[in-house]
């Protein structure tokens, strides 16, 4: 991984998704550092199409249909 590469895993997809954001917009805010929307991507692992439904639509970030290519 290089400085500015992060990967993130989740538990509880909508509630630790929601506070992701929140987090990332604080964060973002104080550096003046923005994510690049266009290269972010987020891989779902869930058996609930319901939830995935529901991350997918609150989700600013491209969602990875198998894998995730890094560099």
């Amino acid at each position: 991984l290089f400085a500015d590469d992060m990967i993130v895993y989740l538990e509880n997809l909508i509630i630790s998704a929601q506070n992701l954001l929140k987090l990332i917009s604080n964060f973002s805010k104080v550096s003046r550092y923005k994510i690049n929307l266009r290269k972010s991507q987020a891989f779902l692992y869930t058996n609930n199409t319901q939830t995935e439904s529901q991350i997918m639509s609150e989700l600013p970030f491209t969602i990875a249909t198998k894998r995730i290519k890094y560099l």
